[in-house]
């Protein structure tokens, strides 16, 4: 409790700053769960393109034959 009159309610910039802190907190999280897909996909076509490979290589190793 503060000086007699004085409300000890959070100064209006505090609580900007925290509603300022939790954005950010959002839009930091929202572009790491945005990278991991990114990631995730990236890895799935890599996969892929190795499982491709290694069919083409196997046709032409049975062609060989």
């Amino acid at each position: 409790m503060g000086i007699a009159g004085e409300d000890d309610s959070p100064r209006p910039d505090r609580k900007d700053a925290a509603a300022r802190k939790t954005a950010e907190r959002e839009r930091l999280a929202e572009a790491l769960r945005a990278n991991l897909s990114r990631r995730k996909a990236q890895n799935r076509d890599r996969a892929r393109q190795a499982a491709q490979g290694e069919l083409t290589q196997n046709d032409a190793a049975a062609k060989q034959k």
